[in-house]
């Protein structure tokens, strides 16, 4: 088990990113995060060519509050990952973040 807690509780914000996944087109990211009252997980999908894939923006990304142990993300783009090799980046502002998977 690891746990990710670079902003869980002061106003900064805490980025992780991960190495290029594979075997993930087509797959729902789920999370397994708590947040305190005023905070947020955001997530992005970053390509292979360093740019973030469009409708897979942090704006474009429904911001996931709570304490749930599989949750599902979401973004305009949609709602599974649109191809394999990408980067995934989760901006965390007072929460912490337990593990991910690809589902």
């Amino acid at each position: 088990m690891w746990a990710a807690v670079p902003a869980s509780g002061g106003p900064r914000e805490g980025m992780l990113e991960t190495k290029p996944q594979v075997d993930v087109a087509g797959k729902r990211l789920l999370i397994n995060a708590v947040t305190r009252a005023d905070g947020c997980v955001h997530a992005e999908l970053v390509g292979t060519d360093g740019e973030v894939i469009t409708g897979f923006e942090r704006d474009a990304c429904q911001a996931f509050s709570g304490d749930v142990k599989c949750a599902p993300m979401a973004w305009k783009g949609g709602e599974v990952c649109p191809c394999d090799g990408v980067q995934l980046r989760l901006i965390l502002k007072r929460a912490r973040l337990y593990g991910f998977a690809w589902g």
